[in-house]
């Protein structure tokens, strides 16, 4: 009897075969891509890599865990107001180095200015 097996990627070992059971294959709802995770037995080192749709059902057809999964909700926001500056950046840096700057920071005004 023949003995299943996927061929995986490790960026750091290269190709490799594996049991269906070690990979699990992941499926993004929000944009249909597809990718897959498999510890690799050479590095030892956690993996993942894109794929494809085909590769990924075959897969999951010879036993492959299947994961769905969707894009953070964060994604779809749009936040009010105007875009975060350098500017910004450099005055909130310059404000966490005050002993109060959490507090002061909770009291911005609708300018963006510390009320």
């Amino acid at each position: 009897m023949q003995r299943l097996q996927i061929v995986v990627k490790c960026p750091d070992c290269a190709e490799a075969r594996v049991r269906p059971q070690d990979v699990t294959l992941r499926h993004c709802a929000d944009d249909e891509s597809w990718s897959y995770r498999f510890k690799c037995k050479s590095c030892l080192r956690p993996t993942n890599s894109p794929t494809d749709e085909r590769a990924a059902l075959d897969a999951v057809a010879a036993g492959a865990e299947l994961e769905t999964w969707r894009l953070p909700a964060e994604l779809l926001e749009h936040p009010e107001g105007p875009p975060l500056t350098i500017v910004d950046l450099f005055e909130l840096r310059e404000a966490m180095h005050q002993p109060d700057w959490l507090d002061t920071l909770a009291q911005v005004g609708g300018e963006g200015r510390a009320a």
